[in-house]
């Protein structure tokens, strides 16, 4: 808020401690569009079921904003999914775009055994953590219900590295969710991020070793092009000393393990991932790129950053013959060159 000409943080408002007391979100200002098909999934709409997350891994800003799980009821949200395919009666997918669809469990399956009870014909899928409870009962009612896609966030393939991420699973635990999820028939993505500060060399192994294990209950990966971030008020943000994090605290640009682990060593590694999961038939698709489309023009910001403008100037040529041309570019060339 502002008060006489400064911003002033006003704090975080109280939390909507009943979600079911909310109006539904409307669409209204969309009808035109949803009637005539203009969306890339025109039989889409999406719903928060749930604010914030059950899990409190060190490196998630998400969480964050919504401070405390919360879940609709499972009644809740099968009234809002009524609601809306009477409003739009060619919607029948629906996304769950809160942070996890099974922090409630008891939550899920009721709303399962109500989409099945009124036999409602629609598909839906969401974000997923990687849960023991997650067995194939659960699994196969889902699948009955309609659920077409689930993407779990693995992270990683190394048991040490989700410790010091605090991600409450292990890969044997997310070895079965995905067997068992395949098993059912619902489709899986798997979500890999790229350099945790304390991530080594072997433990970036075991996340390879752990993709081809996997593959045959995989149809697609989002591997993380960010890597991984340093986002604000974060335990990797807040505590950067617990998890060898050296120098400025940059968003992207950061060092840990004495500056083995740098932004260039995470692209490596990314682009390692890729070239191993293409080979392995994942789609390119969700991140899996066999070449990134600005990849020197970030080499050439991380090198500037460092203040090594000879290699910054360097990645900026190349961007420019192999990527792009713009004034973004060309003001960070000439910035770089003058510095020489």
């Amino acid at each position: 808020m502002k008060r006489k000409g400064k911003i002033v943080d006003g704090g975080y408002p109280p939390i909507v401690k009943n979600l079911d007391a909310l109006p539904f979100p409307e669409y209204g200002d969309f009808t035109q569009e949803i009637n005539e098909d203009s969306y890339s999934q025109p039989n889409r709409l999406d719903i928060l079921d749930s604010r914030g997350c059950i899990n409190s891994c060190h490196f998630c800003y998400e969480r964050l904003y919504w401070q405390k799980f919360r879940t609709l009821s499972a009644g809740r949200i099968y009234e809002q999914i009524s609601h809306h395919i009477k409003n739009y009666p060619k919607i029948n997918y629906f996304y769950f775009n809160g942070l996890l669809l099974n922090g409630d469990l008891k939550v899920l399956n009721r709303f399962c055994e109500l989409i099945i009870k009124n036999k409602t014909k629609i598909k839906w899928s969401g974000q997923a953590m990687i849960r023991a409870e997650m067995n194939s009962e659960l699994l196969m009612k889902m699948k009955k219900a309609g659920c077409d896609w689930l993407y779990y966030g693995v992270e990683s393939g190394s048991d040490k590295v989700l410790r010091e991420m605090n991600k409450n699973c292990n890969i044997s635990k997310s070895f079965k969710v995905l067997k068992e999820t395949h098993k059912a028939g619902i489709k899986v993505q798997i979500n890999i991020m790229f350099g945790f500060p304390t991530e080594t060399r072997e433990d970036f192994n075991r996340t390879l070793e752990f993709l081809i294990r996997a593959r045959p209950y995989i149809d697609t990966v989002l591997a993380s092009q960010s890597f991984c971030t340093l986002e604000k008020e974060t335990c990797l943000w807040k505590h950067p000393e617990k998890f060898g994090i050296v120098g400025e605290k940059h968003h992207l640009f950061w060092k840990s393990q004495n500056g083995e682990n740098n932004y260039r060593e995470r692209f490596r590694r990314y682009e390692e991932f890729c070239r191993i999961a293409l080979k392995l038939g994942i789609p390119e698709t969700s991140g899996v790129l066999s070449q990134k489309p600005d990849k020197w023009f970030l080499l050439g910001m991380s090198y500037k950053h460092e203040g090594n403008y000879a290699q910054a100037v360097e990645c900026f040529e190349r961007s420019l013959q192999e990527e792009t041309d713009n004034s973004t570019l060309r003001a960070m060339l000439t910035s770089c060159k003058n510095k020489l």
